[in-house]
């Protein structure tokens, strides 16, 4: 009875070469048994494990590329929301304490966006501050004012609404953008049996007679000019200069991270 063949063992790189052989020089199976001294079961076989190592290997990459692709959306997602966050009409704090802002921090460990953000974030913090002394002054002043005073004589005035929108006019001069006009944005409101009722913009500033409209409207024009000299509202507009400075080398750096479309470093959610 004659003896079995011994077998020689099949590594992974012999498996490869094979399936390159077989697929890409027309070699069938029968031959490279022939040339390489093997069964023909056992390079068919090789064949077909070497085929299915590819099938998982491709897939693999897909699913990795895909989950790449995925995660990196997220991120540029997440610059998108700071985005949006700084052209807020009424920003403050941007917190980035959530999983895919502190996913970004660990790709861009050095980057100067971080100091900018906490800056900003400190600067928010001083801006607010700063309207809360502006609205204690304004009261001051609104409640103290002899123009005001004696131009709502024998009416009533509203000093939270002259507040208001005196802070208005301080936060819109602040950022650069046009204000009320007192000749426009003031109107007087008829009401059936009673005193009118005043408003500067949206705001309900008092009560008195129609005729002394037009005495409201100058104490309103007399006293913006002097609430703009005020201490606070220099502070205020300092301080707003300095966030729209900071506010384009966020956003330039914010658009560097999008048009890259692949964000560099990695962090604990990076697929691979």
């Amino acid at each position: 009875m004659a003896r079995p063949t011994k077998q020689l063992s099949v590594t992974p790189e012999m498996r490869r070469k094979w399936l390159q052989r077989h697929e890409e020089n027309g070699e069938s199976a029968p031959q490279i048994a022939k040339k390489d001294g093997y069964d023909v079961r056992t390079v068919r076989k090789q064949l077909d494990l070497a085929r299915q190592d590819r099938e998982r290997r491709e897939t693999r990459l897909v699913v990795l590329r895909d989950a790449m692709q995925s995660h990196y959306s997220d991120l540029c997602r997440r610059v998108a929301e700071i985005e949006s966050a700084l052209d807020r009409k009424s920003p403050g704090n941007i917190g980035m304490e959530d999983r895919m802002g502190a996913a970004l921090r660990e790709h861009l460990r050095r980057a100067p966006l971080w100091k900018n953000l906490d800056r900003w974030n400190s600067l928010q913090e001083t801006l607010q501050q700063i309207k809360s002394n502006i609205d204690t002054r304004l009261e001051e002043e609104v409640r103290s004012d002899s123009g005001l005073k004696n131009a709502f004589s024998g009416g009533k005035m509203d000093v939270d609404g002259l507040v208001k929108v005196m802070a208005h006019q301080l936060d819109t001069g602040a950022s650069g953008s046009p204000g009320l006009n007192v000749e426009d944005y003031f109107r007087t409101e008829s009401t059936e049996g009673g005193p009118a009722n005043f408003r500067y913009g949206a705001w309900f500033v008092g009560t008195g007679e129609a005729v002394q409209a037009s005495r409201v409207k100058d104490a309103l024009a007399d006293f913006e000019k002097k609430i703009f000299a005020l201490r606070e509202y220099q502070e205020l507009s300092e301080t707003q200069q300095r966030l729209d400075g900071l506010k384009e080398d966020i956003l330039e750096e914010l658009a560097t991270i999008t048009l890259r479309r692949v964000v560099p470093g990695r962090c604990r959610y990076c697929p691979i």
